[in-house]
């Protein structure tokens, strides 16, 4: 009987110690900042480096040398982004309604350091223009 515990018991180490590793549970954690390239070529930022400096639990910002957008995010359960601009991000007429939310689908690499953005509906054209299927990479960390 002992030895069928001992053997149960190293079943189910295994099992979870696989699920664990092959399903890393990746996410965006405040004082991340992950860098990519605006995709489109839209002017004043298609093409532009941006850095996303995540701010907050939910909050992040996207800077360039010509923009600077403060995003509200989400994430679910089935892997999913939500996004949404305040007003005080700049250039205003770059700004998306502050009634306008964006939805992306995440696909990050094993190691959860790369993330590819696809949209799943945003009707907001910069969002849709500069984030479909752009890939950040994380950066440095830092204290907030």
């Amino acid at each position: 009987m002992g030895l069928k515990h001992v053997v149960l018991a190293f079943v189910l180490f295994s099992l979870c110690a696989f699920f664990t590793s092959a399903q890393p549970r990746c996410k965006f954690l405040p004082g991340q900042v992950w860098k990519g390239l605006y995709r489109g070529s839209e002017q004043p930022y298609g093409g532009q480096e941006v850095t996303v400096n995540i701010t907050g639990p939910s909050t992040w910002e996207e800077v360039t040398t010509f923009t600077h957008f403060r995003v509200a995010y989400g994430l679910s359960s089935q892997n999913q982004l939500r996004l949404k601009d305040f007003d005080s991000s700049t250039p205003p007429i770059l700004t998306c309604p502050s009634n306008s939310l964006g939805t992306y689908t995440l696909d990050w690499t094993a190691d959860c350091s790369s993330v590819v953005l696809t949209v799943v509906q945003d009707y907001c054209p910069r969002r849709l223009v500069g984030l479909n299927k752009i890939v950040l990479s994380l950066g440095k960390l830092t204290l907030l």
